[in-house]
């Protein structure tokens, strides 16, 4: 005799409700993160959905089954108001109808594009017969760890894909330039070469095929910037600067950690080089720097859900190099030494990609988790 509480015999009914959507080979859509994002990191997966799914598809009677990792990229939020609240502590607020309506009398503002991505598909088979799952498992058997494997590894396949479809769009590039300076406010003309340095960046270490740059150029992205009423133009010190203004620094946050996994491997090792410099040592082996930052990279892997694995990072550490030697950052003598540019100019982007780690690594994913 089985006895259900509440939640196991609404598991078991949503289980026959999959099984039945799977049946008649019925696409399916949900999101694994199993809730909004506060900051517009990716959040670490909920796999109940993933777990029923898999699980009614060892039943049997089902065609194979491909996960489309979708990305989804914002140029201005709805709920901006009701974020901000969320940021200062309050509870995330349930969907409503009346939330609905009011949401409905901002659709006549300027809220930019949405931009869709899809990413890579995720295959259910492939990685079944890689952790060696059986090919049938009944419904209240209980979950073989091969099962649970697969369900892990689908959940982050998942993840690193949509990560992959990421489109820099105009207001995540200049988020991530803006705020990353003092005060949230340059000089319009280091605008303009911070945000040539950063697409550079882009280009030389792409972060993958299916990812998509804004085509617009340095100085459209700030003036669509201002039509969106994201950044403000002010005069200081006889020039234009491009400031964001206080209250939208909590939501151009969210912009840029859309994008923040592009750029982080990159301040890594802008991390490492700047120590160096800190201690006025201009110069550090080349051997020295692809450990420090290979051993370091685990935890960038794992908080930002970054595709690759050991075997392929030494690879992306020299792609990232060859654009710091470009940029005229630092050189690379003849005996494997790198020594670092002490001119003001360079220090500073090395200094800004470095500020992205410095602010960004432990404390936010750590945040995040503790919020869910």
């Amino acid at each position: 005799r089985r006895s259900f509480n509440g939640n196991a015999l609404y598991t078991a009914v949503f289980k026959e409700y999959i099984y039945s959507m799977l049946n008649r080979n019925t696409p399916m859509e949900y999101f694994i993160e199993g809730g909004r994002s506060r900051t517009g990191l990716l959040l670490p997966p909920k796999k109940g959905m993933l777990a029923m799914t898999i699980q009614s598809y060892l039943r049997g009677n089902s065609k194979p089954i491909a996960f489309i990792p979708t990305y989804f990229g914002y140029e201005k939020l709805i709920e901006g108001s009701s974020y901000i609240k969320e940021l200062g502590g309050q509870k995330k607020q349930a969907e409503s109808l009346f939330g609905l309506l009011k949401s409905i009398q901002k659709i006549e503002k300027v809220f930019g594009v949405v931009h869709v991505n899809l990413g890579e598909p995720v295959f259910l088979e492939e990685i079944l017969k890689k952790n060696n799952a059986p090919q049938r498992v009944a419904l209240h058997e209980e979950m073989p760890e091969s099962v649970k494997a697969t369900v892990n590894d689908v959940a982050f396949d998942i993840l690193e894909n949509i990560n992959k479809a990421v489109v820099i769009n105009p207001i995540s590039l200049i988020s991530l330039v803006l705020l990353n300076a003092p005060t949230h406010a340059l000089a319009e003309r280091e605008v303009l070469v911070r945000l040539e340095q950063f697409r550079n960046l882009l280009k030389q270490h792409r972060y993958d095929e299916r990812m998509q740059i804004t085509e617009l150029s340095n100085t459209e992205i700030i003036q669509y910037a201002m039509k969106l009423k994201q950044v403000e133009l002010i005069e200081h010190d006889n020039e234009r600067w491009v400031k964001v203004s206080d209250i939208q620094v909590g939501l151009l946050k969210y912009f840029s950690n859309n994008i923040l996994h592009t750029f982080i491997l990159p301040a890594l090792i802008a991390k490492v080089l700047r120590v160096e410099t800190e201690q006025q040592l201009f110069e550090i082996s080349k051997s020295d720097l692809y450990t420090q930052v290979i051993e370091q990279y685990p935890l960038i892997q794992k908080a930002f859900f970054l595709k690759w694995d050991e075997s392929e990072i030494e690879s992306e550490i020299t792609q990232i190099v060859d654009y710091f030697v470009a940029e005229k950052l630092i050189t690379l003598e003849a005996d494997q030494s790198i020594k670092i540019s002490n001119a003001d100019p360079k220090i500073r982007l090395l200094s800004a990609l470095a500020h992205l780690y410095d602010v960004n690594v432990v404390k936010e994913p750590e945040k995040e988790s503790k919020e869910k």
